[in-house]
């Protein structure tokens, strides 16, 4: 490479990242974006090692690496859930819509991948082998699955989002037409004893509780109750302190211990999300410490927070949803292509591992890509027919 392809490299770089910063939006905190991107990863690498840990734990080389494997990694489910509940306490503050424009709003932006998702699972199905649930299909697009009603679903990781759009509509039905301090009240008790429910039944873990029945309500739903609780709470809470966040100006002894506590807390719920090296077991720690990063990460006085405080972090956050909600076409995929070759695995279990994620990565990227195209275009032409009338 000559010095002149090299400047030419740089300059490129130089204009994506400008490009980037010109589309992104203003409104979003750019380094929780980051979190997302992330979070989605680590949920389909634990999928991947779920599914395939019968053929992993006796595959030569890759046996360390297995043991260490635990359900912590869907735990990111819940920070999922506690990002999306601190939105909505903000939501409510900024805007005074009705429940029923935040439910359209809310279908507008969930269900068209969430329907991309069925769709391709059907079009996979002409090529590849599938067994088709056509009923629990239905249900799931009625965002009834693991919420009303359990069945099995061809994409049943699913269920986090019919979780998320049905609880988010009953906290903001409260939050519109009851008293803000009882509403916060009963979020908090809901919070309690959602976590109370799911820690006890299974001795402190909290990822496969979403199959479990509490009484006449399912464990997916305490999930999403307990999670979106608890970023309501964090809401809350930066609100009541927001003067003191915004003038706090951390000196350099604070800057240092704060930007300890981020670097600290990130690489503690990484390593064990992937490695599970924690020697104990009840999630709620998890949970805890998760809580403490996103108010560090809201308030944005460290140093990793800071730096993760761009609009790469947002492009890349932008890509969560249809990473997470599309695996199950990629899953499909890979399962035809590589995972049904044991031989292939036993000879490079970590080359697939790679594979198998960057398959459902793709395939999460192009889907965002090709539903934000077709959205845009819907959008333009409606436009245009209101200029034209």
């Amino acid at each position: 490479m000559g010095l002149h392809d090299f400047i030419f490299i740089i300059i490129l770089i130089i204009e994506i990242f400008v490009l980037i910063n010109l589309i992104m939006e203003k409104n979003k905190i750019k380094n929780i974006e980051f979190l997302r991107f992330i979070f989605a990863i680590i949920i389909i690498h634990s999928h991947i090692l779920w599914l395939l840990i019968g053929v992993y734990k006796i595959c030569p080389g890759f046996s360390p690496y297995i043991h260490l494997y635990s359900p912590d990694g869907f735990l990111c489910v819940e920070y999922f859930f506690i990002i999306s509940g601190f939105f909505l306490y903000k939501h409510c503050l900024r805007k005074n819509d009705s429940t029923i424009n935040y439910t359209v709003e809310k279908i507008k932006r969930l269900y068209p991948l969430f329907l991309f998702s069925f769709l391709l699972i059907y079009l996979t199905s002409i090529f590849i082998p599938i067994n088709l649930y056509n009923y629990s299909n239905f249900l799931n697009l009625l965002m009834l699955n693991f919420t009303v009603v359990k069945t099995g679903s061809n994409n049943g990781y699913s269920w986090f989002i019919n979780v998320l759009f049905l609880v988010s509509i009953f906290f903001h039905y409260l939050y519109r037409n009851y008293n803000k301090k009882t509403v916060n009240l009963f979020i908090f008790i809901t919070v309690i004893i959602s976590y109370t429910l799911l820690l006890n039944k299974s001795g402190g873990s909290i990822p496969g509780r979403e199959r479990d029945v509490f009484y006449i309500l399912q464990g997916s739903v305490l999930r999403g109750l307990g999670g979106l609780g608890i970023g309501c709470i964090i809401g809350l809470f930066t609100e009541k302190l927001s003067d003191f966040i915004n003038n706090f100006k951390p000196k350099f002894p604070s800057f240092c211990i704060i930007s300890f506590l981020e670097i600290y807390f990130l690489l503690f719920i990484f390593n064990n999300s992937i490695f599970h090296k924690i020697s104990y077991q009840n999630d709620f720690i998890f949970i805890a410490i998760f809580s403490i990063l996103f108010v560090l990460f809201i308030a944005r006085k460290g140093f990793l927070s800071k730096l993760l405080d761009n609009n790469i972090s947002v492009y890349l956050g932008a890509f969560s949803y249809s990473i997470y909600i599309m695996q199950a076409v990629g899953f499909y995929i890979s399962k035809y292509y590589f995972w049904d070759n044991k031989a292939f695995i036993y000879a490079h279990p970590y080359i697939n591992l790679s594979i198998s994620l960057s398959v459902c990565i793709l395939i999460g990227i192009i889907s965002h890509l090709i539903i934000n195209k077709i959205l845009n275009y819907i959008t333009s032409y409606q436009s245009s027919n209101f200029i034209h009338n």
